[in-house]
């Protein structure tokens, strides 16, 4: 379950049924009643560069970039994914939706996702 905290957005991806669910502005107008129903995508290795197209650095299997500004890094020792922004902190993520509401805030352009057939 998304929690009431978490900010949801109109292209965000979730999970609705068990199916990936792309969110429009009719369930952002209806979250309150919604958000019950839907389930966050935990991020993994794979939906960071299948579904989302970041690249992961060479030798480095826990370290991966979009657009040479946001990099993401997996440390063995916390829980989630450590995002950095021209080379500074930013927070600890570990679901898409908050990658995609990340992406959008610091780079102002919404981050394709290409979910694959299921």
């Amino acid at each position: 379950m998304i929690q009431p905290n978490e900010k949801l957005l109109p292209g965000n991806v979730v999970m609705w049924r068990n199916r990936f669910y792309t969110l429009t502005k009719g369930d952002i107008y209806s979250m309150d009643y919604l958000r019950n129903f839907y389930s966050p995508i935990p991020l993994t290795p794979e939906i960071l560069v299948q579904w989302c197209g970041a690249s992961q650095y060479i030798n480095r299997p826990n370290k991966w970039v979009f657009d040479n500004r946001i990099e993401i890094t997996k440390y063995e020792n916390i829980d989630g994914y450590d995002v950095y922004f021209k080379n500074s902190f930013v927070r600890t993520i570990s679901h898409l939706h908050e990658l995609q509401n990340l992406i959008y805030f610091l780079s102002g352009e919404e981050m394709p996702v290409n979910i694959p057939n299921n």
